[in-house]
């Protein structure tokens, strides 16, 4: 190539890298912008110790969690009570027994959760969050929206990836974790307590692995229909299950979960026989009464 030519292809091909990296820095400052940190307008001085914090939180969902649903208009009355709470979850202090913090951050992600959805004026879905130029559904909420957790500032991504999964292989925490959608797992209606951890977490798994919303057997198909949640995470349950002495897979830990009831047989069937795993469609609904 003549040297003045390629001298004039370096000058263009730098001057449009020039370009690119500008564009993209300036879209990534504009998606920064539309960040939002959530946080009551003022914390009390002397914030909520534990036992006061888990009882408190544990009058609230009582009141607004139902069979049909959350009651966010419920949820809003009392959005004194949810702030009070939410500057417990600011400065909380981190703990080293396992029972306590994994407890306490599946109660800060449940809290945030419905505190994000209040904030935000959530009507139909949490996908009504959004931030302009991101294409992909869900980051509006679940990583634009920043709260204050043990003194760092994080979004509801890293809460659950970061502070919960990371750090736990036990996946029935996918059973107590929502995400306000309707096909979540139901948000119980009390909160997490570390010397009751065990049971409450063996409850709530049980309820996602029984034949129901989550888990459907078909027996004229002869199809096993799952929550996609399943899929999402199937290394979390297959993990699980192995550290449970089970067959890797999810079906297994299924199986190991679910109440025993008359239905089961139907369950253990499409286990047994290998039935094909239809991943159900995932309700983005809020999970409203």
């Amino acid at each position: 190539m003549n040297p003045q030519l390629r001298r004039r292809v370096l000058k263009v091909s730098f001057v449009t890298l020039v370009v690119l990296v500008s564009s993209a820095i300036g879209t990534l400052g504009f998606i920064w912008s539309h960040n939002q940190y959530l946080a009551p307008a003022a914390c009390p001085a002397e914030p909520l110790d534990d036992p006061a914090a888990i009882q408190l939180l544990d009058r609230l969902l009582a009141s607004i969690v139902h069979d049909d649903g959350v009651d966010y208009g419920a949820a809003r009355t009392q959005l004194d009570t949810i702030e009070s709470l939410v500057c417990w979850v600011g400065s909380h202090e981190p703990r080293s027994d396992w029972k306590q913090d994994l407890a306490f951050h599946i109660n800060a992600y449940n809290l945030l959760v419905i505190y994000g959805v209040l904030r935000t004026d959530v009507a139909q879905t949490i996908h009504e969050v959004h931030v302009p130029l991101v294409p992909f559904a869900g980051y509006g909420f679940f990583y634009s929206l920043r709260f204050q957790v043990e003194g760092q500032r994080i979004n509801l991504y890293q809460l659950e990836h970061e502070s919960i999964r990371a750090r736990y292989a036990d996946a029935r925490i996918h059973a107590a974790l929502n995400c306000a959608s309707a096909s979540c797992p139901p948000l119980a209606p009390w909160a997490f307590k570390p010397d009751e951890l065990d049971a409450q977490l063996q409850q709530v798994a049980h309820s996602f692995a029984s034949v129901g919303e989550h888990v459907r057997p078909d027996e004229d198909a002869r199809t096993l229909n799952l929550s996609s949640i399943y899929l999402w995470y199937r290394s979390d349950f297959e993990t699980h299950a192995t550290s449970l002495a089970l067959d890797p897979s999810v079906p297994a830990w299924i199986v190991h979960m679910a109440d025993e009831a008359d239905d089961n047989s139907l369950l253990q069937q499409a286990v047994r026989e290998g039935w094909p795993v239809v991943w159900l469609p995932y309700d983005w609904s809020l999970n409203a009464r």
